[in-house]
């Protein structure tokens, strides 16, 4: 069993932990280290930008930089201790999962940036502001103004005459009376203490309309009738007098694509440096800016159609806004992440023990950069890896068996991060993924039966028959294997789809996703149900009858499936499947096979279509036929009975078959054949006349069963038989 300590590195951070570090050392980080430092020290700067791409630790930097250039002082550290802060400065995020930032409204970030410089401190710090809050008031306070009140009473009822008439009272009458006001007037004290900032509610002043909590859009456009830094700037001035923040970190501005909020931004820093609160303390408040450089574009789309291009428009836009601007130079690799991969898995020993194929993560490197991303992919790998260890017991037995596994399961992680929404629909069988895996005989039969493929892909496919290689094929005859009137509007949406992921491209090409991608959903999803297995299930319990055979290759999920079936009490009828037949036939479930068969002989009878009939008829003989081979692969296993079984069932419920399979020269020669050695067992196959070969010779089909006894692979002495059953029934 693991050890709480051992999910934390040598720096005692939590390994797959997302949040940016504060440990970047000053030579590591020159010469931005010293240019901040110095223009912080210059009292003309109140603005400064640090610049650069996305991922590129612009805040590690600045956590590092502030906690080792401004720590601290013994005193601040005494008045930190009791709950005054001493920390200069503070650290402002807004976060946002909208793409381009286009949903978030510019009133909604001057919202989140005053709740996070006002409503971040301990209210006792501003005993003068006007905003409503809850003021916690400790035990030890209450217990202080109590006893103020009742030394201060006593001293005061001490100089009265009757403080001597008092105490000339019998003694148990006056300490009865005293505990009881000790009682009464604590909690008095204590209600009125806890309820004093909602009597002094009515005492404060009014905002107006507009309430942090939500702004007042009495607007056609949706925008608030106040800006909210002006209606608010009073508080914000005497947050900074009251506090001791000199910088205002403001993170990631640019997400929100909007260059007013830098507007409004500076407007307020100067209106903070020129309040007279803080000239008079001799204070100064910088914001910092983390951002990228793409918010000042050159020009828009209508200053092209004019001609109007200024080239230096979003560096002049910049040096417009900001008093200094620096720039951080990434510290990685920008067109290979291996080694941030390679850092992040050196953290888990599990993941060292059994490492990942270099070509693999250096194909993946390529296509995935952020840092953060890298690292949760590396935490999901991790956890996995230990948690299918720990279930199923036999991780080492499967890597021995599959030397690839480990690649396979860096794979779906890949998968899981890039594709999330796709990777949770697998298991609800809506997956794109999913979709293909599961159609993926469609592609194979376009491809095997289309004679004018050629090139060293199909060359390659014949030498080995993967899904990497099939799908190399699609790729590169896209146009005509997609024109193949197999490929439905949904598989075509799929496969395009598919076509224009990298990523995931990349991982079918290395054979590394497959249909044992299922494996990896859960760590219970080891040996069990396949996503279009559970929906075949759920299908039958909704009583949805499907029109197509679902096949189960293996034995096991047979079992599994008809024993969840039988336990949920599945209506059979609903139930379309040759494989769980060929179970309920091993069984010898007479009651559940005649539910399927009568299900089985319903499908098509509804439809008025000729051709659409004609195809229902024809994959229902298939699915006979397939039921039919299967007895006979088993037949030593199964013996007659199984042979009976599926006879008399399928004469009660869709007797037409034994006419209508006669037309088809597919399946024609097994139904004969099987036919004849269901007589050659039972004899008429049924009761009195109403049986099998009293209905053939009625619909004028037994001389075809008849001619077929001769030349089948019955002994003489059950051709006999057949032959006198057939003439016996005839002369009735």
């Amino acid at each position: 069993m693991s050890k709480e300590s051992d999910e934390f590195d040598s720096f005692h951070r939590i390994k797959g932990a997302l949040y940016p570090y504060d440990d970047k050392k000053r030579e590591n980080c020159e010469p931005q280290w010293t240019k901040l430092k110095a223009a912080l020290s210059d009292n003309n700067i109140t603005n400064i930008a640090i610049t650069s791409s996305y991922d590129t630790g612009k805040t590690s930097f600045l956590k590092s930089f502030f906690k080792m250039e401004y720590p601290l002082s013994k005193w601040e550290s005494i008045k930190s201790f009791f709950g005054r802060s001493g920390i200069k400065y503070k650290f402002i995020t807004v976060p946002t999962f909208s793409g381009k930032g286009l949903d978030i409204k510019e009133e909604d970030l001057e919202k989140n940036i005053i709740n996070q410089l006002l409503f971040s401190e301990e209210p006792r710090k501003f005993p003068d502001s006007r905003i409503n809050r809850i003021y916690p008031y400790c035990n030890c306070w209450i217990w202080f103004i109590w006893i103020l009140l009742w030394i201060w009473g006593t001293l005061i009822f001490w100089i009265t005459p009757v403080w001597n008439e008092f105490w000339s009272h019998n003694p148990w009458k006056i300490w009865g009376i005293i505990a009881i006001s000790l009682f009464i007037s604590w909690w008095v004290i204590y209600y009125v203490v806890h309820n004093f900032y909602k009597l002094s509610w009515n005492a404060k002043a009014n905002f107006g309309p507009v309430e942090l909590s939500g702004a007042n859009t009495n607007n056609d456009n949706g925008k608030s009738d106040h800006d909210l830094f002006i209606l608010y700037g009073d508080e914000i001035k005497y947050y900074f007098k009251r506090s001791n923040i000199r910088f205002v970190i403001l993170e990631d501005m640019d997400r929100f694509n909007s260059i007013e909020i830098f507007q409004k931004l500076r407007e307020l820093n100067k209106n903070i440096n020129e309040s007279q609160w803080l000239k008079k303390k001799n204070k100064r408040v910088i914001f910092i800016y983390t951002l990228s450089d793409s918010i000042f574009q050159n020009e828009g789309q209508e200053d092209r159609e004019k001609n109007l291009i200024n080239e230096n428009k979003a560096a002049e836009s910049k040096a417009k806004f900001f008093d200094y601007v620096l720039a951080l130079m990434p510290f990685s690799n920008l067109n290979s992440s291996k080694d941030i991969f390679d850092k992040e898995i050196e953290k888990y020993d599990e993941l060292m023990d059994t490492p990942i194929s270099n070509n693999v993560l250096l194909g993946v490197s390529f296509y995935i950069s952020d840092k953060r991303e890298i690292t949760c992919i590396i935490a999901d790998m991790d956890t996995y890896l230990r948690s299918l260890d720990r279930i199923q017991g036999k991780l080492e037995s499967r890597l021995e068996e599959e030397p690839n596994f480990i690649d396979k399961l860096f794979a779906a992680m890949v998968y899981k991060n890039v594709y999330p929404e796709d990777f949770d629909n697998l298991s609800k069988g809506k997956s794109n993924l999913g979709y293909v895996l599961q159609e993926i005989g469609i592609i194979k039969g376009i491809v095997e039966n289309d004679d004018e493929l050629k090139g060293y892909e199909l060359i390659q496919y014949n030498n080995d028959k993967s899904i990497a290689n099939l799908l190399s094929i699609v790729w590169n005859n896209y146009d005509e294997v997609t024109s193949n009137n197999k490929v439905n509007g949904k598989f075509l949406k799929v496969l395009d789809y598919i076509r224009n992921l990298d990523v995931l491209r990349f991982l079918l090409s290395e054979n590394l996703i497959g249909e044992d991608i299922y494996e990896f959903l859960s760590p219970t999803q080891f040996e069990g149900l396949s996503p279009d297995q559970i929906l075949f299930i759920r299908n039958a319990m909704a009583r949805r009858r499907s029109n197509a055979d679902f096949v189960i290759d293996d034995e096991k999920n047979r079992s599994e499936i008809l024993d969840l079936l039988k336990a949920i009490k599945v209506d059979f009828n609903y139930v379309y499947s040759s494989s769980i037949l060929e179970e309920l036939i091993q069984r010898d479930d007479e009651d559940r096979t005649m539910q399927m068969m009568k299900g089985m002989a319903e499908i098509g009878n509804d439809i008025t279509d000729k051709k659409l009939k004609e195809r229902l008829v024809e994959s229902k003989e298939e699915f006979i036929d397939r039921v039919i081979n299967w007895l006979y692969t088993y037949e030593s296993k199964i013996g007659e009975n199984g042979f009976m079984l599926l006879a008399w069932s399928l004469y009660e419920s869709w007797n037409g078959y034994f006419v209508n399979v006669l037309k088809n020269n597919k399946y024609r020669g097994n139904a004969i054949r099987f036919v004849l050695n269901c007589i050659a067992i039972d004899g008429e196959i049924g009761v009195d006349d109403d049986n099998l070969i009293a209905y053939l010779i009625d619909k004028k089909v037994i001389g075809k069963y008849e001619e077929a006894v001769e030349y089948s692979k019955l002994s003489e002495k059950d051709k006999k038989h057949v032959l006198n059953e057939i003439k016996r029934e005839k002369e009735k």
